[in-house]
């Protein structure tokens, strides 16, 4: 399989060809586990006020 995409480093468009199989198993390792839970629904982000508490992070 041929597909383009846009190196943003150099901000040129690039050609990649890959075999079918390597690009299902690309795609397919960023799908989560059926019981996962982002973390983010429980962290400080879950909370309205974030917004104040994200400079004290950094």
């Amino acid at each position: 399989m041929t597909f383009y995409y846009l190196n943003y480093y150099t901000e040129q468009m690039k050609t990649m060809t890959v075999p079918p199989a390597e690009l299902i198993e690309s795609q397919v390792i960023h799908i989560s586990d059926k019981h996962f839970t982002m973390l983010c629904y429980y962290s400080f982000l879950s909370t309205p006020d974030y917004v104040d508490l994200l400079p004290r992070l950094y």
